[in-house]
């Protein structure tokens, strides 16, 4: 058979669209972690496949053991989830002998005949001790991924009396997800990019070994965290999170959602370096840096500089292009011979001057490279005709006028959005 008719054989995927992507991670990992507990032996054989045959699905040797629906919507009413379990149903019988599981965010109020209705399709318990539940929250999940690490290595590790801490369980967690979040970003990316059958190949060739999340859990793994790798995963985990959570605001769909994934997709294909030099361009106040707990805490991005700033930035301008070539790979609109470029900056105009001096600052701190090119930075509501012209005089300004690319910060400008000129507007 030909490959181009393979990939069309393939199942469907939904990861070209899925805002919550993060939320879905979690749920697969919660339920790889309670086969690891149910049984420690058994579960090295296994591997997790994402969003190919369901959301998520259990395989053994290749054969398919279980498979999962993961919805968060933010209806409780069971009529809103119905086609959704009738379609697992049905798919259900292309796999004899699997288990099909359903998951939902809200507590529903599930039909008596639902059993004999929609059988072999259950909905999925939590265990939340001292009770279980049908359905589980955004706000639960990581609370209950983190009990199920602890009942891992209550059974499993019982000298290790340290893993059952706080603090461990939270880095555990943090490392494990990153397994599922990585591998997800990675799809989510070249999915986006892709169309048609590459997408259903990409979903499709993507599984994680269980024996990965063994590992971690053997490991002692002080050593292996707060350093740059692990803030860096835990910042792409937040982005994916704060993308989920302005698209479910804002209702995003169809053409607009597909705009704005794949801004985030050419985020997500960041290193650390690109990541940092990212930071600096789009809140050049920042340092990039997160090696350390209180460097994370202070420079990396936060929920409202993305939801409030950036995203909102691109989601009311047409789409933008994107350069991947330079030191800083930036996002930009070009009209007239003129760059415009979006920023995260979602201070009101009275913090013009203050928000103005710490981009010339940093700027020459960090040399943000796209800055010294004469362009014009987007924010959310201040205007400023050269960013030099508003930084306070005196000493700072002959510090400044020494620096080499004086000149050109005289010719970088603020604009806020309502301001731009409508032909990028949407």
């Amino acid at each position: 058979m030909a490959k181009n008719e393979i990939e069309a054989k393939l199942p469907h995927t939904a990861v070209a669209v899925w805002g919550g992507y993060i939320y879905q991670g979690k749920i697969a990992l919660y339920h790889c972690l309670s086969l690891i507990l149910k049984n420690l032996i058994e579960s090295a054989k296994l591997s997790l496949q994402l969003d190919s045959i369901d959301d998520f699905a259990i395989l053994l040797n290749g054969e398919c053991k279980s498979i999962h629906q993961v919805k968060a919507y933010k209806s409780d009413d069971f009529s809103s989830y119905e086609s959704a379990i009738s379609e697992q149903k049905e798919k259900s019988t292309k796999y004899p002998n699997c288990e099909a599981f359903f998951h939902v965010s809200k507590m529903l109020k599930v039909p008596e005949k639902f059993s004999t209705t929609y059988s072999p399709v259950v909905m999925y318990r939590y265990n939340k001790t001292p009770t279980s539940e049908e359905y589980c929250a955004l706000s639960e999940i990581d609370n209950l991924l983190e009990n199920a690490l602890r009942g891992i290595y209550t059974k499993y590790h019982s000298t290790d009396t340290h893993k059952v801490s706080n603090e461990y369980l939270s880095w555990s967690r943090n490392l494990l997800e990153d397994i599922v979040v990585k591998k997800v970003i990675a799809m989510h990316s070249e999915i986006q990019l892709s169309t048609g059958a590459v997408q259903r190949q990409v979903a499709n060739r993507e599984k994680i070994e269980f024996t990965q999340f063994l590992e971690i859990l053997s490991n002692d793994l002080t050593s292996a965290v707060l350093c740059e790798d692990y803030f860096f995963s835990i910042i792409m985990k937040d982005i994916g999170s704060y993308f989920a959570n302005f698209c479910e605001e804002h209702d995003l769909q169809g053409a607009e959602l597909s705009k704005l994934s794949r801004c985030i997709a050419e985020i997500n294909r960041l290193d650390i370096i690109g990541l940092k030099a990212f930071i600096c361009s789009i809140l050049p106040d920042k340092k990039g840096r997160f090696s350390s707990l209180t460097e994370y805490k202070d420079e990396a991005i936060t929920s409202d500089d993305l939801q409030l700033g950036l995203f909102r930035i691109f989601h009311e301008l047409i789409e933008s292009n994107y350069d991947a070539s330079g030191k800083v790979k930036n996002f930009y609109w070009r009209l007239e011979g003129k760059n415009y470029y979006p920023t995260a900056i979602h201070q009101g105009p009275s913090s013009a001057g203050s928000i103005c001096k710490r981009i010339v600052e940093g700027s020459i701190k960090h040399d943000v490279e796209f800055l010294y090119e004469s362009g014009t930075l987007i924010t959310l509501d201040i205007n400023a005709e050269s960013i030099y012209s508003v930084v306070c005089v005196g000493a700072r300004s002959e510090q400044h006028q020494e620096h080499s690319k004086f000149n050109k910060f005289k010719e970088i400008s603020l604009i806020s959005i309502s301001n731009l000129p409508k032909e990028i507007k949407k």
